[in-house]
């Protein structure tokens, strides 16, 4: 009986209405809608037997709808609904050739390097030039250290916007600060938002004042407010006034080195 049925679509000799909606529309929106997992060549070919056993009853169904009706529009709706058929077998087969010999891609994904850490994770170092990729790293590296509790800054300086940056995420993280080297310019910020600051016996802190880094570039930041909104932050952190006053009335081209006895004083680090 199934036979049959096939049989009675490819010889045309079905309803018009059944044929368009159902052996066209019906049949091919269910092939359409199968799943990539069965997508294989076995697939492919059962929509391409299909498709012809589709198209060949349509053409047969509308010449002899026309032929016994005299009239048009069922002949035209069923090319309509075989133009539909084609485009989603043709849609369907682009995608199965697709996944199948689609190139495999390589995993991309973003490696941060993680900072050194030392004493059971319990410090992080922080080396080089404080910038805002050093402050992910940093952040990366205190999610993937929870045991974090003291960070160990040896830095030149570098961008005092990443030096606020980092200053944010020490004083999220509740971390302590050490110097056991060196800590100037920029690295000073990061150093001063420690919960406590510490200095090595032969370790120095160095400030100066601030300038536009580059001639040639168009000026858009105001050099005295930036000093300011730091000094501010200097200034919360217990660091006195006067000690301020002179650091940033240092020239941008050299550093001033305060001795031990000047920084304690003013309340940089602990007596």
């Amino acid at each position: 009986m199934k036979f049959q049925y096939l049989s009675r679509h490819w010889n045309g000799t079905v309803d018009w209405r059944l044929g368009l909606f159902v052996n066209l529309l019906a049949v091919r929106f269910i092939l359409s809608a199968l799943p990539q997992s069965v997508a294989d060549p076995a697939l492919l070919g059962l929509s391409l037997i299909v498709l012809i056993w589709q198209v060949v009853g349509g053409l047969r169904i509308a010449d002899k709808t026309l032929r016994a009706s005299g009239t048009m529009y069922a002949a035209l709706v069923l090319y309509a609904g075989i133009l539909v058929v084609l485009v989603l077998a043709l849609l369907q087969a682009i995608d199965l050739l697709a996944s199948r010999f689609a190139v495999p891609q390589p995993a991309y994904s973003l490696q941060i390097e993680l900072l050194e850490t030392r004493d059971n994770g319990r410090e992080v170092l922080v080396t080089g030039g404080i910038s805002l990729d050093m402050n992910t790293r940093l952040k990366a590296t205190l999610k993937a250290t929870p045991t974090a509790r003291v960070l160990v800054l040896n830095s030149e300086g570098g961008n005092i916007f990443a030096g606020r940056a980092m200053a944010i995420t020490i004083t999220n993280a509740q971390l302590a600060t050490r110097v056991d080297h060196l800590c100037y310019s920029a690295c000073t910020i990061a150093f001063i938002a420690g919960t406590s600051h510490r200095l090595g016996k032969d370790a120095e802190l160095g400030f100066h004042g601030y300038a536009f880094d580059t001639a040639h570039r168009v000026q858009t930041l105001d050099v005295a407010e930036q000093e300011a909104r730091d000094r501010a932050f200097f200034s919360n952190q217990g660091v006195s006034d006067a000690f301020l006053e002179k650091a940033f009335a240092t020239p941008p081209s050299t550093i001033w080195l305060p001795t031990r006895a000047e920084l304690a004083a003013a309340g940089v680090i602990p007596d």
